[in-house]
């Protein structure tokens, strides 16, 4: 049994990976992604951590310079919630979006979601997806 993720821990991931769609460096994302078999999106679990990079770098290359654009807060911080799955650590993630938009394009959904890992002292994305509804997980 591992100690429980810290709320600062969860907090300080969630606003490095959008401040590396704000980069717009599909490297950056790619970094924060755990290297695990499971890995994949929430909504399509199984796909695989190649459907996540792809799926990111679709989105940069239909929205460029877009991401950059966006300004403020893009994350309200102060309401992120997350729920601890198992005794292995995982932690899921409900990260709601103040800014998703840049203009006509909309280019989050209004929740971040995400499964989060400790891998080698690091927290990594085990899984991730996008929604407008508010998880209640």
């Amino acid at each position: 049994m591992r100690e429980p993720v810290g709320r600062a821990a969860i907090v300080e991931l969630v606003q490095a990976f959008v401040d590396a769609w704000r980069r717009e460096s599909a490297d950056d994302l790619t970094s924060f992604l755990s290297q695990s078999a499971d890995t994949g999106p929430i909504e399509a679990r199984g796909r695989g951590r190649e459907a996540i990079i792809e799926s990111w770098n679709e989105r940069l290359k239909a929205h460029v310079r877009e991401y950059a654009k966006l300004q403020g807060d893009l994350v309200a911080t102060d309401r992120i919630q997350f729920w601890d799955l198992d005794d292995a650590g995982d932690v899921y993630v409900s990260a709601p979006m103040r800014v998703a938009s840049s203009g006509p394009d909309r280019l989050f959904g209004r929740y971040l979601t995400m499964v989060l890992r400790r891998e080698g002292g690091e927290l990594r994305i085990i899984a991730y997806g996008e929604t407008d509804e508010r998880s209640e997980h």
